[in-house]
C-alpha cells in the first residue's frame, strides 16, 4: 500500500495491520498540488496494491494507478454520507447527486486532508482498501478505524466550543475547509492554492494591518525568498509561526490535526 503524500502514508500507517506493507512515495512531493512525477515514482505507484491519494491526483494519475483512491471512493458508503455532502456542498451550489458530476465536483476539492470531515473519509477509505487486502485482520483494522473516527469527533467538538484568542495572516487558505467546520474565520489569506501575485487588497493589510493580527502563518516547506518578500512589505513585522499542510511529523492522522490547530489557535 502506499501514500503519495505523508500524511496519506500516515492514514494507512495509523490502520495497518501484520501481513501488510506501507509505504511512503519515494521524494514525495512538498507542494501537493505538484505533479510533476519521475518514472521511478510512477512504477511505484503501478506496482503499489492499492495508492490513497488526493482528489486532484486521481485523475491525473489516469492509467497508471488504476487502484489510486480518495475520498470519492466513500461514495458508496452511507455512513460517509454527511461528510461527502458537506464538502460538495463546499465547492458546489448544485443539490447533492452520486454521479459522475458529483465526483468531478469532489475533485476540485484541495487539502481536503486538513479537515474533519476530509480526515475521517480518507480513514474509511483506507479501512475498506485494507480490509479488502486482509480480510481476516476485520475486525482490528475495525477497532482502529472506530476508535481514530471517535478521537477526530471529538477533537471537533472541542474546537468548536473555542476561539482563535486573535486572528493570523496566512499565507495560504490551506485550512478553508475547517473554518467552514467549525464557523469561525482564522484570518485573511495572501494566496489561494492556484494563485502567486499580491492583489491590492492584500498589499493593503501588509503594509498598513499587520499589527492588528497575532502572526504570520506559512506552511513549513515554504520557500524562505518568498517569505522575507512578504515580510519587508510589512508595516509591523509578525511572529512567525509554521503549520505542517503535509503530515510530514511523526503523529497520527488525529494527532497531526490537533498540532495544526494548536499554532492556529495559539493553544499551547
Amino acid at each position: 500500500m502506499l501514500g503519495v503524500l505523508p500524511i496519506f502514508y500516515q492514514i494507512l500507517q495509523d490502520l495497518h495491520t501484520d501481513g501488510i506493507s506501507v509505504m511512503l512515495l519515494e521524494n514525495a512531493p512538498t507542494d501537493p498540488h505538484y505533479f510533476n512525477l519521475n518514472p521511478a515514482q510512477l512504477m511505484q505507484i503501478q506496482k503499489a496494491d492499492f495508492v490513497l491519494c488526493p482528489t486532484e491526483w486521481k485523475d491525473r494519475l489516469g492509467h497508471y494507478a488504476k487502484n489510486a483512491k480518495g475520498i470519492e471512493s466513500a461514495l458508496h458508503d452511507h455512513e460517509s454520507h454527511n461528510a461527502i455532502a458537506f464538502l460538495h456542498e463546499l465547492v458546489s451550489e448544485s443539490p447533492l447527486r452520486i454521479d459522475s458530476d458529483f465526483k468531478r465536483t469532489l475533485s476540485e476539492l484541495s487539502h481536503e486532508w486538513m479537515s474533519f470531515s476530509g480526515l475521517k473519509l480518507l480513514y474509511r477509505v483506507a479501512k475498506d482498501a485494507l480490509t479488502e487486502l486482509n480480510p481476516e485482520k476485520k475486525e482490528e483494522i475495525s477497532s482502529k478505524y472506530l476508535h481514530i473516527i471517535q478521537t477526530i469527533d471529538e477533537l471537533e467538538k472541542t474546537f468548536s466550543r473555542k476561539n482563535p484568542w486573535k486572528q493570523s495572516i496566512f499565507y495560504h487558505n490551506d485550512f478553508w475547509i475547517l473554518q467552514h467546520e467549525l464557523q469561525v474565520s482564522f484570518g485573511p489569506s495572501l494566496y489561494s492554492c492556484d494563485d502567486d501575485c499580491l492583489s491590492p487588497e492584500d498589499l493593503i493589510l501588509l503594509t498598513t494591518q499587520s499589527d492588528q493580527y497575532a502572526f504570520f502563518i506559512a506552511d513549513a516547506h515554504m520557500n524562505h525568498q518568498s517569505l522575507k518578500k512578504i515580510f519587508d512589505y510589512m508595516n509591523s513585522p509578525l511572529k512567525l509561526r509554521t503549520i505542517d499542510s503535509l503530515g510530514q511529523i511523526k503523529l497520527s492522522g488525529p494527532q497531526w490535526l490537533e498540532t495544526q490547530l494548536q499554532v492556529i489557535y495559539n493553544d499551547h
